[in-house]
This record gives C-alpha cells, sequence and structure tokens, in this order.
C-alpha cells in the first residue's frame, strides 16, 4: 500500500516539479521565409537539385516589372518544376500573382526564365519553385 501511495504522489510530483522553471520571455519569430529570399523552394528535395545563380529586375519600357532569373539543375536528369511569381507593391503587399507555370529543367542545364508584370504598380516580386505537378 504504501508503494501504491508513493508511486501516485511521484506521478503527480515529478511533472509538477519539472515544468518549474526560471521564467523565460517568448522570443521574437523569425520572419517568414518569402520574406528573406526572392526566391523560394517550397519542397526539400529542390534545394538538393537547384540552384539560382543568378537573378534581376528591371523595368519595360512600357513600365512593367520584368523578373529575369537563370535556374541550374545539378539532375542528371530532365526534371519538371512549377514556378510561381508573386508582384509586390512598395508596402509589400501583393499585386499580383501569375498561375503555376511547368518548365522543363534539362539535364545539368542553366534555365533562362523571364516574366513581366501585368500592370506598373509592383515595385518587388517573390518567385515560389516546387516540383511539378503532372
Amino acid at each position: 500500500m504504501r508503494r501504491w501511495r508513493s508511486l501516485v504522489v511521484a506521478a503527480f510530483l515529478v511533472p509538477a516539479l519539472a515544468s518549474c522553471g526560471p521564467f523565460r520571455p517568448m522570443e521574437a519569430m523569425s520572419p517568414p521565409v518569402q520574406e528573406d529570399s526572392v526566391v523560394t523552394f517550397l519542397d526539400l528535395p529542390l534545394k538538393l537539385w537547384l540552384r539560382v545563380p543568378a537573378h534581376q529586375t528591371s523595368r519595360t519600357e512600357s513600365g512593367l516589372l520584368q523578373a529575369k532569373l537563370k535556374i541550374e539543375n545539378f539532375l542528371d536528369t530532365d526534371r519538371w518544376v512549377d514556378v510561381q511569381v508573386v508582384f509586390r507593391d512598395k508596402d509589400g503587399f501583393e499585386v499580383e500573382k501569375t498561375n503555376w507555370e511547368p518548365i522543363l529543367m534539362h539535364r545539368r542545364k542553366i534555365t533562362d526564365y523571364q516574366i513581366n508584370s501585368l500592370s506598373p504598380r509592383p515595385v518587388d516580386y517573390r518567385i515560389l519553385i516546387r516540383e511539378g505537378k503532372l
């Protein structure tokens, strides 16, 4: 009986004592991944076999924002990826978003990708890349 009582006391006392500790204020959460970089890989394997060696922004003669980037495939096979571009205004809010566009990444090659905004309002962009959903 004593053993049973000591087990019950230990079962309630151990979690109560283990949860006690110094107060630590909550740390600020890190910003979302899309805020840190222009290009975001949504699937983990993509980070292993794709690389974006260069990207740049320019304006067309009509004032549209033009995004250009190079995507390099390290694999020894052709792979499909889907690319989506989110255009943002000066405050960082989404102005336009393209549909997912399939792109064939040829083996061990660099593929150029270019897209224009539909209006002159965007000043920045974010590119999302995921594995092809064929």
